[in-house]
């Protein structure tokens, strides 16, 4: 497999070394929790970049993750929780890998779309519900049955905001 060499040679490297060891010694002078964390998510902003970050700690029995501090965000997220396992954070907390979404928007418009879909053909039993401000689309077609008249299909429903 080829590489793009001449691509690759024209971007920028970051060298994250003297970031890390800025905050390395940030972190060690911190005498108590609410200090590292605070330093944790404002040098991960100033250093390097990352303006919306949070920290989630699990429970005694690892079912649910626990917001501790966050950075970024117009309202604090700590206190909120999720559960392992569920959405993107959990199932990144139940694998203890990193997920990565660059277009977390666009996930979400087709997340409402799907469950948009699903509502419409009368199957909404079988969803959970998000936890979202935002407002559901709404189905212009309505539900279609299957030949059997049994089972509801996926049709091709028209969505308006």
């Amino acid at each position: 497999m080829e590489g793009n060499c001449a691509a690759e040679a024209q971007q920028p490297v970051t060298d994250h070394l003297q970031g890390l060891d800025s905050l390395t010694e940030r972190l060690t002078a911190c005498n108590d929790l609410d200090t590292l964390l605070t330093a944790s998510l404002e040098d991960l902003s100033s250093l390097f970049g990352y303006d919306h970050s949070f920290i989630l700690v699990p429970d005694e029995e690892d079912k649910r993750l626990f917001t501790v501090a966050s950075h970024g965000f117009p309202v604090s997220g700590v206190g909120s929780e999720v559960a392992t396992g569920e959405g993107i954070i959990g199932v990144a907390a139940a694998h203890r890998a990193p997920i990565r979404n660059a277009h977390l928007g666009r996930e979400m418009i087709m997340s409402r779309a799907v469950r948009t879909s699903i509502e419409c053909i009368g199957a909404e039993q079988s969803l959970q519900r998000e936890n979202s401000s935002a407002r559901p689309g709404k189905c212009s077609q309505p539900a279609r049955r299957s030949p059997a008249g049994t089972q509801p299909t996926l049709g091709s429903p028209v969505f308006a905001e």
